[in-house]
């Protein structure tokens, strides 16, 4: 199994992380990996990259577009997770993000496992 975190806005090109959800999706990250998981970031941002952390997992960005839709979503970041075996599962990060749902309606098209992870202080 791989396991996919998604998080809109995790930097793609330095271990930095400046906020709580940055902090959060790294940490879970590197302790999957250390357990012998396979794990891939997924986030958004001005181009496309690739790179391999220094903790183990991988990054991948997607080539986020200007839109003033707040459920916009990369076309290719929906292509790339539409394409996911039947045995990965993603796991959505994000705070009150509407482009959650857009995501999740395309996992679900593909009958495609997903968990949301709200990092809320509103959610039960």
């Amino acid at each position: 199994m791989n396991i996919f975190i998604y998080l809109q806005h995790f930097p793609p090109l330095e271990d930095k992380f400046p906020n709580g959800t940055t902090k959060s999706v790294h940490g879970l990250a590197s302790g999957l990996e250390v357990a012998g998981a396979q794990v891939e970031i997924l986030a958004e941002a001005e181009s496309p990259s690739y790179r391999r952390s220094p903790f183990g997992y991988a990054v991948r960005t997607f080539s986020a577009k200007a839109s003033r839709s707040r459920f916009r979503v990369s076309d290719e970041l929906l292509k790339y997770i539409s394409a996911l075996a039947f045995s990965d599962v993603l796991l959505l990060n994000g705070i009150f993000s509407p482009n959650l749902a857009t995501i999740g309606r395309a996992l679900r098209r593909t009958g495609s496992r997903y968990i949301v992870v709200p990092h809320d202080p509103y959610n039960a």
